[in-house]
C-alpha cells in the first residue's frame, strides 16, 4: 500500500470513529443529578407543580406547554386523568409529564399521602418524580393577589366577595391573611376560604413551622421564589428536562396584573411593616429559600 493509500485509509478510520462516537452520544441514556433525582436512564419523569394563585405559576406552565405534556388538575373531577396519565408515565410510557395542582384542589396537608404513593412508585418503576412549588415576597404577594382577586372585575370561581373598586393602602390592609401562602400551602385554597367564611382562626407561625416546614422538606424537592423564577428555576427546569438551559431565554410573563407588583416601594413604610408584621413564616420561608438552595430532606 502506497503512503497515500495508507494515509487515505487512516483518514476515513478516523472520519468513522468520529461517527460513531457521536451515534453513541445521541443514542446513550441520559443521567439526572438533581437535587433528589436518581442517576438513573431517563425512562420518562413526572413533575408536580403545587400552584398557589400569584407567584408566578400561570407563566411557568405555559412556558412549558410547547414542550411537553401538562395535565392541570384545579378541580375535583381532574384528579381521575391526571392519575391516569402519571400511573402509564412510572409504567414506562417514556412520557415527560408536568401536573400543574392548582385552584379547588387540597393543601399539602391532605396531598402528602398521595405524594408518598407517587414517591414508591417511582422508586418502585425507577422513573424519576420531581416537585416544586413557588412563593413569593409576601408583600408583593398580598398586594398581587388584592388587585386580582378583591377587584370587582374579577371573574375566577375563587374571588373574594370582598371587592375594592381602588387601589388604596387601607383597603390593601384590610384584606391582609396572616401568613396567606401558608395557609394555602397547608390548607389548599377551598378550604381556605371555608375555614375565614366560618370566621375561624387561620393558621399561626408556629402551626407553619410545625406542620407545613416538615410537609416541604421531606416531600417537595424544589421551592423556588416568584422573583427568581426566570433566573433560577425556569432554569432549573429546562436543564432537568431537557439538559438544555437555553430554553431559558425569554420567558415570556402570562396572566400578569398591569401594575409593577414588586415595587413595593410604592407603599408606605408603614404598609410595608404591617404586612410582614402578620406574614412572619412567609417571611421566613421567602428569605430562605432566597438565601440557599433548597433540598429536600430524603431521610
Amino acid at each position: 500500500m502506497t503512503p497515500q493509500r495508507r494515509q487515505l485509509s487512516r483518514f476515513w478510520l478516523l472520519i468513522l470513529f468520529l461517527c460513531l462516537g457521536n451515534l453513541f452520544l445521541l443514542h446513550s441514556p441520559l443521567h439526572l443529578n438533581l437535587n433528589g433525582i436518581p442517576n438513573l436512564p431517563l425512562k420518562g419523569i413526572v413533575v408536580i407543580f403545587y400552584h398557589i394563585p400569584r407567584t408566578g405559576g400561570t407563566t411557568l406552565r405555559a412556558n412549558l406547554e410547547p414542550f411537553l405534556s401538562v395535565v392541570r388538575v384545579a378541580k375535583p373531577r381532574d384528579w381521575d386523568r391526571a392519575e391516569e396519565r402519571i400511573s402509564r408515565v412510572f409504567q414506562g410510557s417514556g412520557e415527560t409529564l408536568f401536573v400543574e395542582l392548582h385552584g379547588t384542589i387540597p393543601g399539602l396537608a391532605v396531598l402528602q399521602e398521595k405524594i408518598q404513593q407517587w414517591r414508591h412508585q417511582s422508586a418502585k418503576s425507577r422513573v424519576p418524580l420531581f416537585t416544586l412549588t413557588l412563593v413569593r415576597d409576601p408583600v408583593a404577594f398580598s398586594r398581587s393577589y388584592f388587585l386580582h382577586f378583591h377587584h370587582p372585575k374579577c371573574q375566577w370561581n375563587w374571588c373574594e366577595r370582598e371587592t375594592y373598586a381602588q387601589d388604596k393602602e387601607e383597603n390593601l390592609l384590610k384584606t391582609v391573611i396572616p401568613n396567606h401562602q401558608c395557609q394555602l400551602l397547608l390548607l389548599g385554597q377551598r378550604e381556605n376560604k371555608k375555614r375565614r367564611a366560618r370566621l375561624q382562626q387561620g393558621v399561626t407561625t408556629e402551626q407553619c413551622r410545625q406542620e407545613l416546614l416538615p410537609l416541604l422538606e421531606r416531600d417537595w424537592d424544589w421551592v423556588g421564589t416568584t422573583e427568581t423564577l426566570a433566573t433560577v428555576t425556569w432554569p432549573l427546569l429546562t436543564k432537568l428536562l431537557f439538559k438544555n438551559e437555553k430554553l431559558a431565554l425569554p420567558m415570556s410573563r402570562k396572566n400578569a396584573s398591569k401594575q409593577n407588583l414588586n415595587q413595593t416601594t410604592q407603599l408606605a413604610s408603614s404598609t410595608i411593616h404591617q404586612i410582614r408584621q402578620q406574614s412572619s413564616f412567609d417571611e421566613e420561608l421567602y428569605e430562605r429559600v432566597s438565601r440557599e438552595r433548597w433540598h429536600r430532606n430524603k431521610s
